[in-house]
């Protein structure tokens, strides 16, 4: 049992970091729906080798792990779109609050259906993590009209993320028959990609036809100062999309090897203690993580993680 709680241990190192690659990427290309797609396609395509490695060059399938897969592949494709845009109008913190505690709470109450015990400490966790997600919302009315969009994306990736965690130990209690954890994975990964791409190829057709039909505005230097433009501009692209390249590459590096962790011990950890190490783990690393970006931690922030700590410390008693 101590070797899966140090796999748990590795993969919370790892999830925390994919946080700064996202962070990086939303700083390069924003938080429009094409890049957001596209993330999630780089991510999935820089992925499948490493699973084909580790799954010894085979692709496994079962209806049942591919139905699995299927839903696995939309919810992270919800979950990115969404999580990108957060970070747009959020700090790493308070993103990495809302992902997490979805990360931790579906998959306990997922836990309890399956008849992991209640006990006191964790209501009380519970309660705290409540807490924790109050005190990182707006406070005044009009900031939190304001943030009306950040609000509807801190929910959605709440929601997002735990249902990852759920289908994966869908997934890996299933008494049907079903491929194997890095096969899983693999089919996860392939089917996100596809998704993606097909996705973010329509968002594209519709951005170019709308572009076509709109009118600008010529520049009076005529073609030479045009071409000009155009080409300084096709510079900044070419090395905007290098860099985010990169960062899918290595985000798609941590991401992989933390899930290929989490869903192999998911067949031997109980829901609740596996989320809940990874959930506090993260919370506590992406504060730190955000100061390379210059945020601060506001008395609210700091006030909502402590909560959210000490709720995980409960949850683990």
């Amino acid at each position: 049992m101590l070797k899966h709680y140090m796999m748990i241990l590795a993969a919370t190192v790892l999830f925390s970091v994919q946080f700064v690659f996202t962070k990086y990427y939303q700083k390069i290309k924003g938080a429009g729906l094409f890049y957001s797609l596209m993330f999630s396609a780089m991510i999935c395509l820089a992925s499948v080798p490493f699973f084909i490695i580790m799954n010894n060059g085979k692709f496994e399938f079962s209806v049942f792990s591919f139905i699995i897969a299927l839903m696995y592949a939309l919810d992270a494709i919800l979950c990115t779109v969404f999580g990108v845009k957060a970070l747009s109008c959020a700090d790493l913190s308070v993103y990495s609050l809302f992902l997490m505690l979805g990360g931790m709470l579906l998959p306990f109450a997922y836990g309890l259906f399956r008849g992991e015990t209640l006990t006191w400490l964790k209501v009380v966790a519970v309660t705290l993590v409540f807490a924790a997600m109050l005190a990182a919302t707006p406070k005044k009315r009009k900031e939190r009209k304001k943030n009306a969009m950040a609000i509807v994306c801190f929910v959605s990736i709440f929601i997002t993320n735990g249902l990852t965690g759920v289908l994966t130990f869908v997934h890996q209690r299933s008494a049907a028959q079903t491929v194997s954890a890095s096969g899983f994975l693999l089919l996860c990964n392939c089917l996100r990609f596809f998704l993606s791409s097909a996705l973010a190829l329509c968002v594209f057709i519709y951005i170019k036809r709308k572009k076509k039909n709109a009118t600008y505005d010529r520049s009076d230097d005529g073609t030479i100062a045009g071409a000009g433009l155009d080409g300084a501009r096709k510079k900044i692209t070419i090395k905007s999309w290098l860099l985010a390249f990169a960062v899918s590459g290595g985000y798609a590096i941590v991401h992989s090897a933390a899930s290929l962790l989490t869903t192999i011990t998911a067949g031997y950890v109980d829901a609740g203690v596996q989320s809940t190490i990874v959930t506090g783990g993260c919370m506590a690393m992406s504060a730190v993580y955000g100061l390379m970006f210059g945020e601060k931690i506001t008395k609210r922030t700091a006030l909502s993680l402590l909560l959210a700590l000490i709720g995980t410390g409960c949850m683990m008693m």
